[in-house]
């Protein structure tokens, strides 16, 4: 589906067991946004046997729950909330509509998700963290509030521009257009350190 940068599907599956084990010891608790193995129970119990951790799946298009549950998931839900340093992290397997980012920003809460197979880290639909966007490997959690952090400020400042958008000039909306543009062109282009 993806340009992966891997020689064949057995290396990139024994690649993405190793990275993960890199990352993940055997007290952590990992939070998996979907697709992993597209339904296939033995499949995945072939290698979340070999992976650290207390897994929960945030199940996604792809996932089968039922064919999953005894794969070694210890927990299997459609989305989740949680709380991490006083961040309300809400995880979905899609990215949100941008309908719902009022929602959002009404209840303090950064969603998180995979789904994308994007490279970008974060983007106007919350914080992206599919493998494809980090070197195939499972997101840190600082990492997610940082960036949370950084979406949680641009769509803030969104809404706020958004809110009275309808009752300006064309020449008006178009001037809000390329100030929102800009803003969040610097919010995916700043390193990881600074977002």
């Amino acid at each position: 589906y993806c340009s992966r940068p891997f020689s064949s599907l057995s290396e990139m599956h024994e690649k993405l067991v190793e990275r993960y084990n890199e990352e993940v010891g055997e007290e952590d608790l990992v939070y998996w946004c979907g697709d992993g193995f597209f339904g296939n129970g033995a499949f995945a119990k072939s290698f979340l046997d070999r992976m650290n951790g207390y897994k929960v799946l945030v199940y996604g298009n792809h996932d089968r729950p039922n064919k999953l549950k005894d794969a070694g998931f210890q927990e299997i839900v459609k989305n989740k909330v949680v709380e991490s340093e006083g961040v309300s992290l809400h995880l979905n397997h899609f990215p949100i509509r941008f309908k719902q980012l009022k929602d959002f920003v009404a209840n303090k809460e950064v969603p998180v998700h995979g789904h994308t197979h994007n490279v970008e880290k974060i983007s106007r639909a919350g914080v992206h963290v599919g493998v494809d966007a980090w070197d195939y490997r499972p997101v840190p959690m600082k990492e997610v509030l940082a960036l949370g952090s950084r979406w949680r400020l641009y769509a803030t400042i969104y809404v706020q521009i958004m809110d009275g958008f309808e009752s300006l000039t064309e020449s008006q909306k178009e001037e809000v257009r390329k100030i929102e543009q800009e803003m969040y062109e610097k919010l995916v282009s700043l390193p990881a350190e600074s977002k």
